[in-house]
């Protein structure tokens, strides 16, 4: 693990290294002419909020960091809603002279209420949070944050050793029907993120309902209930943020891979998304847009999308569009987390240069 850590130390020096020199050298100030980014963020934090509760690296950024960045790309693109983007498409409108930007935010945290939307609402800046509707007005949490909050709690507490030796056995055969390899997991050690971290990405690969038993279990085992706190926005929330130039679209129903479900329930999780966002347009400012839930898709889904009626979707592969979108259902965005844009170096050069290697796995 510490040539893990060493590695990643020299990967992120030469990052910044790089960065410092492509600012320096002000092609900043001329890239992405005649063409628009799409920004794809999860969280927006202040610190405090970091040494309450673990936050995977890769969903997130601090709220001055995000301040940092509203007032580069106010700078420096002229920043579009959603909708104004679709508009140009279609009506193939295209300004060849000028710098485009769309902000966007998947899985509608509170977080985004809290902490970005007064921001955006400071630089008067539009964006679209993409809603899991079963979700929204809801205590549930999302599979992930339940595993990262029973792991953290069992490395924080006194147990007996024979409960932890138990709780690890249970994460390790339920990853061992993923095919996981390693056979010792240890958290304990001094890269505990890589392996919260892993131990996820592994859980992904597994049926939902053994995902949700695994956890089930876990809570028992260690006498751990989790908490009654809201993580998303609620339906009032998001009225509130749609008159202040927030648009929202769809992240499915119940967040579940689309690619690991039958066609029947896929269907469902579009129809029945589609469904909700439009009986509230009275209320708030829908986009009929779709975000694939951890930006895994194939084509029979992209034309189940488009069979819903959904206008476009978003992914996470990365890169920049120009007048007309390769695919209407395969939007190009970049992935934005706080390790790669925590300076105005790092974030610029992140714009010019996404790189599948710097992708992370969304939620």
């Amino acid at each position: 693990m510490r040539q893990v850590a060493i590695g990643e130390h020299i990967k992120s020096y030469a990052r910044e290294t790089v960065a410092n020199l492509y600012h320096a050298s002000q092609i900043h100030r001329i890239t992405h002419r005649g063409r628009v980014i799409i920004l794809n963020y999860h969280r927006v934090l202040p610190k405090t909020e970091l040494r309450r509760r673990y936050v995977q690296p890769a969903m997130y950024v601090l709220d001055t960091v995000f301040d940092m960045h509203l007032q580069f790309l106010q700078k420096h693109f002229k920043i579009l809603t959603l909708a104004e983007l679709l508009e140009r498409w279609r009506k193939r409108v295209w300004d060849w002279s000028e710098r485009n930007c769309v902000l966007t935010f998947d899985d509608g945290w509170l977080d985004n209420y809290l902490y970005a939307y007064p921001l955006l609402k400071k630089y008067g800046l539009p964006a679209t949070i993409f809603l899991p509707t079963d979700f929204i007005g809801t205590h549930d949490w999302f599979w992930t944050e339940k595993l990262f909050y029973l792991i953290e709690h069992v490395c924080s507490r006194n147990l007996a050793s024979a409960r932890k030796v138990a709780f690890w056995s249970q994460i390790e055969r339920a990853l061992g029907e993923s095919g996981y390899a390693r056979p010792t997991l240890n958290v304990f050690d001094g890269n505990k993120e890589h392996n919260f971290d892993q131990i996820v990405e592994e859980c992904k690969k597994l049926p939902i309902n053994t995902v949700e038993q695994l956890i089930s279990n876990l809570s028992e085992l260690v006498e751990i209930k989790l908490p009654e706190e809201r993580a998303i926005v609620n339906w009032d929330e998001v009225a509130l943020m749609s008159k202040d130039g927030i648009s929202f679209g769809s992240h499915s129903c119940s967040h579940r891979i689309l690619t690991r479900l039958h066609r029947y329930e896929i269907e469902r999780e579009l129809e029945l998304s589609n469904r909700v966002l439009q009986e509230k347009r009275m209320n708030i400012n829908y986009v009929p847009v779709f975000c694939y839930p951890n930006g895994m898709y194939n084509e029979d889904i992209q034309g189940l999308v488009k069979d819903c009626a959904y206008e476009a979707a978003v992914g996470v592969r990365p890169g920049s569009e120009g007048e007309f979108p390769r695919n209407w259902f395969e939007i190009r965005r970049i992935g934005i987390h706080n390790e790669i844009s925590a300076t105005l170096q790092l974030f610029a050069f992140h714009l010019q240069r996404p790189r599948p290697s710097l992708v992370f796995q969304a939620y």
